[in-house]
C-alpha cells in the first residue's frame, strides 16, 4: 500500500520500465543509483542490466519486501535511508563518484530530490 507522507506511487507498466532502462544506455561497469525503489519493479529489471546497482529507500516496509526477494537482487546494495538526508560522502561510499541516477519520483518529493542532485553535482564539478 502506498504511503501518503512520501507521495508513493508504484510503477507497473513493463513497457515504461523497458523504455527507462533503454534511455539509461547502461554501459558495462557503470554504477546506477535508484532513488526510491519501492516494490522493485524497476529495480528487478535494472539488476539484470548492471552489476552495480545501489537502491536508496526511505520506507522500511519496502526494504523488507525487497530483502524478501534477495535472490533476485543479489548484487544490489539496498540502503534504508532518506535520500534527502544523505551526504555526498554517503553516496560516494556506495556508488563511487561517477554514477547515473534513475527514479520513479514521487511528485511531492521530486523538486527536493532534483534540487539536491543539482546542488551536489554543482558542488563537486569543476
Amino acid at each position: 500500500m502506498a504511503r501518503r507522507p512520501w507521495g508513493q506511487h508504484f510503477l507497473q507498466d513493463q513497457r515504461i520500465i523497458h523504455k527507462i532502462i533503454r534511455a539509461l544506455e547502461i554501459q558495462e561497469h557503470e554504477t546506477i543509483l535508484e532513488i526510491g525503489p519501492g516494490r522493485g519493479a524497476l529495480t528487478f529489471s535494472l539488476a539484470k542490466s548492471t552489476a552495480n546497482l545501489v537502491a536508496v529507500e526511505i520506507d522500511k516496509k519496502m526494504i523488507d519486501k525487497l530483502e524478501a526477494q534477495r535472490d533476485r537482487l543479489e548484487s544490489v546494495e539496498i540502503i534504508h535511508q532518506d535520500f534527502l538526508k544523505m551526504s555526498w560522502q554517503d553516496l560516494c561510499s556506495s556508488t563511487g563518484e561517477n554514477f547515473k541516477v534513475v527514479s520513479n519520483l514521487p511528485y511531492q518529493s521530486s523538486t527536493a530530490i532534483l534540487l539536491k542532485l543539482f546542488h551536489v553535482l554543482t558542488a563537486v564539478l569543476p
